[in-house]
């Protein structure tokens, strides 16, 4: 997952297989995201959720930011929806 290294954590993610070329570019930008995250040494560890102002995760949430994010048409991670732009709550 990472280290610390001088006081200072590197991520090190080992994948269990090699990435196909398509997922190439998806993984560069996780990995973009997840180097903005900078855990501090000795600090309080927790979990935290922004998708709502309860701060209490759910899956309609999740869904919400992601649709509102894409713009949903032709986006990957509704590609594989049957209604994908005609979410029902």
């Amino acid at each position: 997952m990472g280290k610390w290294n001088n006081n200072t954590w590197e991520w090190d993610i080992g994948w269990r297989r090699e990435w196909f070329v398509w997922e190439m570019l998806l993984v560069e930008l996780d990995m973009l995201e997840l180097t903005k995250f900078k855990p501090k040494l000795n600090g309080d560890d927790g979990w935290k959720w922004n998708g709502e102002k309860l701060e209490t995760y759910s899956l309609k949430s999740t869904y919400m930011i992601l649709y509102n994010s894409t713009g949903c048409e032709g986006d990957k991670y509704f590609s594989h929806m049957q209604n994908k732009c005609n979410p029902k709550y």
